[in-house]
């Protein structure tokens, strides 16, 4: 276990976290996001306040990826949804664009370190542990899901990034050159 306080809260108490969390999130959109800001006042949330909390999520509207890529424009040209100044942005993914244009996707440091933890209690929670050998067939580097790959380092562990596509070099790797004890694919 990575995080044994948070990964124990009881239930009760983890409800409430996520509540508040949850409310955190819905505010700061609406203070700084001009797309979610005009999207929950247009299906009637006001405010934050009025968005209610975690028991009440399915009343919001959804997000769909054409609504992002319509936000687009010179003056927004990640989209309207960003919620954070160029100035607090660490890091931009991007995804394959293999439907269109690619959507990029800011992470600010403290986004960047959310998804790092959660990575890492993922894969603790899987067995790994410092000193394991991990053995990744991950093409993930410039897309979103990229910035799991950090986690690896987090946990202390080996990284020995084979790529995909290549069934006998990850053979070899996990064989011959490394006796890796994890495989991720």
């Amino acid at each position: 276990m990575r995080d044994p306080a948070a990964e124990t809260l009881p239930w009760e108490a983890q409800a409430a976290a996520d509540d508040a969390a949850y409310r955190a999130q819905v505010g700061y959109l609406f203070e700084r996001s001009d797309f979610y800001r005009h999207k929950l006042a247009a299906a009637g949330f006001r405010d934050a306040a009025a968005a209610g909390g975690l028991d009440a999520i399915a009343a919001l509207p959804l997000t769909e990826k054409d609504e992002l890529r319509a936000s687009r424009t010179e003056l927004h040209p990640i989209g309207a949804h960003m919620a954070a100044p160029m100035a607090e942005v660490a890091r931009i993914y991007s995804t394959s664009g293999t439907t269109g244009t690619p959507s990029y996707v800011p992470l600010t440091a403290g986004d960047l370190a959310q998804w790092v933890e959660i990575s890492a209690r993922s894969y603790a929670a899987s067995g790994v542990t410092a000193g394991d050998r991990l053995v990744s067939t991950y093409g993930a580097g410039p897309f979103v899901a990229g910035a799991a790959l950090d986690a690896f380092a987090a946990l202390g562990l080996c990284h020995i990034p084979v790529g995909p596509g290549n069934s006998d070099r990850l053979l070899a790797a996990i064989d011959r050159a490394t006796r890796g004890t994890a495989v991720i694919s």
